[in-house]
């Protein structure tokens, strides 16, 4: 039985140095690591050898090996606590661990020799293992001082870290002084337990290097000059920063903290302050690049892209580049963020925009009439149509604010490849993309219920006649792109993804982009709306509505946009009491809380 359990102590110390030699990223604490664990296979191969021994000779030998791994373990691990915490390890403190730790080794080392360290030493046979009970000496007693002299500075000096040390990770210092506690519990186990012929220590072993590996994979992202090696990256006069994916500080190069003096409130494995603005973004953006992998990854594109903003600081303005750092399993590990003072090119541009300032306004001048012109047409049809349709009318305001609501959260996102131009004219086209209902009769348009076969097939020919109306209409006096988009959006908003909608039966990306974001606005507001022959259906209803046919009616591709846009409609419907009577509907079910809880 004694022998199974050294014998697996000594395979698991054996596994514990394949994962340590396995886990990708080199740092500044490898070779401290890497002898502490060579250390803990010394150790427990003494111990394995002992259990093994047939004669005193044999068993004096094997304990003798076990010392040389322990012995030099507590300094090891000393050095491990004053990198960990950015601390240079004084000189005299250095000398007198390593000079003690020798010395216990000279005194280990006489054992069957003499009597300072052992008086005897007897092998007996237990459990199908060796045994070697023994009779300490007077000089043993150096070997529990030297034990806990240094716990006790290591504990003192780890604690006193976690409260005075910002740039230090205290959840690392919590693993390590865990570390710590499983390394030296053994002996004070031992002491409990004299009839025991188990020796702990090899187990304990086990148990610190286990938390050991634990924190060193947490330390592939909390060491900056890895996180530059994984990523490839590493430029003088560029900040670097480091966050963890629930938006916690991890690390930040000595140029990203002049550039950024904030930073020195944050404190490693801490979230970011958020009474400093210029940090804060550093959230808003890392959600921003999330929310695009999300997208891409649902579109089957590759997951790895980076994201570029600006931002300006007192006098200074910066450039970010922001890109996630994925680990072998293909997960987002943490984010990396590049900091570049561009203050001398942002300050040319402003010169230069300056110099054609006056050129623009020239410019604006000579086309503010168009765009007069545009609007006032654009009001007037919609007055014209809400003459002889009230509901149509409402709806033409709520949809085209509704697109106004999508357009923005495409741009913010930059979800889709869209310039400036064509988002502008969506938003601009959207007030039109009902003008063909004036060309239908006012006994269909206005009728009280559901149309017939027949009158449906009539009104149905809206879409058509709108696309024509607004081209003839608009082709003399505005740009073609925007007679397109006005067009596109008339003509086809009542198309389906899966090819069953009207006019044309288009399928899938055939149907003009505009046209698929008008399709989610138009049926978005008559579910939420009271019509004549309907009565509306709660926020609620009309999002799972919706959602349920991405990829039938609507472009699942704008399935995620939708569901960032949702909450944004509900709020703009409430407040500008655009839906009354949900509105109502909900003050009357607060009402009816109320009254149950005052009953």
């Amino acid at each position: 039985m004694l022998t199974y359990y050294y014998l697996a102590t000594l395979v698991a110390s054996i596994i514990c140095f394949g994962c340590l030699m396995a886990i990708k990223g080199k740092t500044q604490l490898e070779t401290n690591f890497l002898f502490m664990f060579l250390m803990i296979i010394t150790a427990n191969c003494g111990y394995y050898a002992l259990v093994i021994s047939k004669v005193t000779e044999e068993a004096v030998l094997a304990l003798k090996i076990s010392y040389a791994g322990g012995c030099f373990l507590a300094p090891v691990f000393m050095m491990i606590i004053f990198e960990m915490c950015n601390v240079r390890m004084p000189l005299i403190v250095r000398f007198g661990t390593w000079l003690a730790a020798y010395g216990i080794f000279f005194l280990a080392s006489t054992i069957g020799k003499s009597d300072i360290y052992y008086k005897s030493e007897e092998l007996i046979f237990v459990d199908g293992g060796a045994v070697l009970l023994r009779e300490y000496g007077q000089m043993h007693i150096f070997f529990p001082l030297f034990l806990l002299s240094l716990t006790v500075f290591e504990i003192s000096f780890t604690i006193y870290a976690i409260l005075r040390k910002k740039n230090v990770s205290y959840k690392n210092l919590l693993i390590l002084l865990g570390a710590e506690v499983a390394m030296v519990g053994e002996y004070m186990i031992s002491k409990q337990v004299d009839n025991s012929y188990i020796i702990f220590e090899p187990l304990f072993y086990i148990i610190g290097e286990v938390l050991m590996l634990y924190m060193i994979y947490r330390l592939r992202y909390y060491n900056l000059k890895d996180t530059l090696l994984l990523s490839n990256e590493l430029q003088k006069s560029v900040g670097y920063i480091t966050l963890d994916t629930r938006g916690r500080f991890l690390n930040a190069s000595p140029i990203a903290r002049q550039m950024l003096p904030e930073l020195e409130k944050c404190r490693v494995d801490s979230p970011i302050p958020a009474d400093v603005p210029a940090l804060v973004n550093l959230l808003r953006w890392r959600d921003e690049l999330q929310i695009k992998e999300r997208f891409r990854k649902k579109q089957g594109l590759p997951s790895e892209i980076l994201l570029t903003k600006e931002f300006s600081v007192s006098s200074r303005h910066y450039k970010v580049k922001i890109k996630p750092i994925e680990m072998k399993n293909g997960k987002v590990g943490a984010y990396f963020y590049e900091l570049t003072d561009d203050t001398t090119q942002f300050n040319y541009s402003n010169l230069l925009s300056s110099y054609n300032s006056q050129l623009e306004e020239t410019v604006k001048e000579k086309t503010e009439h168009i765009a007069d012109i545009r609007l006032q047409m654009v009001i007037g049809m919609s007055d014209v149509i809400e003459s002889r349709d009230g509901d149509t009318g409402g709806h033409v305001k709520r949809t085209s604010d509704i697109v106004a609501i999508i357009i923005k959260r495409i741009r913010e996102f930059r979800l889709f490849d869209m310039d400036e131009q064509f988002c502008n004219d969506i938003v601009k086209a959207a007030p039109m993309h009902d003008l063909g209902k004036i060309a239908i009769p006012d006994a269909i348009l206005n009728k009280k219920g559901k149309l017939t076969k027949e009158e449906f097939e009539i009104m149905k020919t809206h879409a058509v006649k709108g696309g024509e109306l607004v081209t003839n209409l608009l082709a003399d006096v505005e740009e073609t792109h925007f007679v397109n988009v006005v067009k596109n959006i008339a003509t086809y908003h009542h198309e389906k993804w899966d090819g069953s909608g009207y006019p044309d039966g288009l399928r899938g990306r055939e149907i003009p982009f505009e046209a698929r974001i008008m399709a989610i606005a138009d049926v978005y507001d008559a579910l939420v709306s009271k019509r004549s022959y309907k009565d509306s259906v709660s926020f609620e209803d009309a999002y799972k509505i919706i959602m349920d046919a991405m990829g039938s009616h609507f472009d699942p591709d704008l399935g995620l946009i939708f569901e960032l846009c949702h909450k944004d409609f509900e709020k703009y419907y409430l407040d500008e009491k655009a839906a009354p009577m949900e509105a109502l509907r909900r003050r009357e079910e607060k009402g009816k809380e109320g009254d149950s809880e005052n009953a």
